[in-house]
């Protein structure tokens, strides 16, 4: 049977007052994932955004969790309490894009990014 692919859908801002986070990942076949995450307003600035390294994940969706908890602890950090959470590319968000080329880049370059306000010119939304 062949996996059910849902049509892609546009990202869609949180209500005011609430962030959202995109987090997605992918992992090799030595068990390191490669992470990105995003975080927005309502009107869609960026706020955060990284991409990382990290060890010992056995599936995708386990390190697309570590995405989206890293996105959580440091959106909790900043003081944000309003936090929503999208996540896992089976979903076909477009708006996910962003976290997507976050990850890539943790996959491709050996240095973990943090950026705050911005992300890098090559995976502006």
């Amino acid at each position: 049977m062949a996996p059910h692919n849902a049509p892609s859908r546009a990202w869609s801002p949180p209500t005011y007052g609430e962030i959202k986070t995109n987090g997605d990942a992918g992992v090799g076949n030595d068990g390191v994932a490669n992470l990105g995450f995003v975080i927005r307003s309502h009107t869609g600035a960026v706020l955060v955004a990284g991409s990382k390294h990290v060890n010992f994940a056995t599936s995708v969706v386990e390190a697309e969790a570590k995405a989206c908890l890293w996105a959580i602890q440091l959106a909790l950090a900043k003081g944000f309490t309003r936090v929503v959470v999208e996540a896992f590319k089976h979903n076909k968000v477009l708006g996910n894009r962003v976290a997507h080329e976050l990850a890539r880049i943790a996959l491709n370059d050996s240095i973990d990014g943090l950026y705050d306000g911005i992300v890098p010119p090559s995976v502006e939304p």
